[in-house]
């Protein structure tokens, strides 16, 4: 499954970057909405990757998701892979 958006923001690059960064309010919104969240990093010393593991219902069954952070490029782009 690919998950694509785009839209046009009249905000300036950097806030819009900032905004996007802030992995914590992301964090806090999902488990808001009953989503289980665990950063890979606290879960596994030994990686150097920033990313979450993930479980929450969808349609009455359990999905688990692991979502890692594989391209952070502060001018140009966020990418994340699952």
């Amino acid at each position: 499954m690919k998950f694509s958006a785009q839209e046009d923001l009249k905000l300036p690059q950097a806030e819009v970057i900032a905004r996007l960064s802030n992995f914590e309010t992301f964090e806090s919104i999902a488990i808001k909405r009953n989503v289980y969240v665990s950063q890979i990093s606290q879960s596994n010393p030994n990686e150097d990757t920033l990313g979450w593991n993930c479980r929450f219902k969808v349609r009455g069954r359990q999905r688990d998701v692991e979502i890692r952070l594989i391209e952070f490029d502060e001018l140009n782009s966020i990418k994340f892979m699952r």
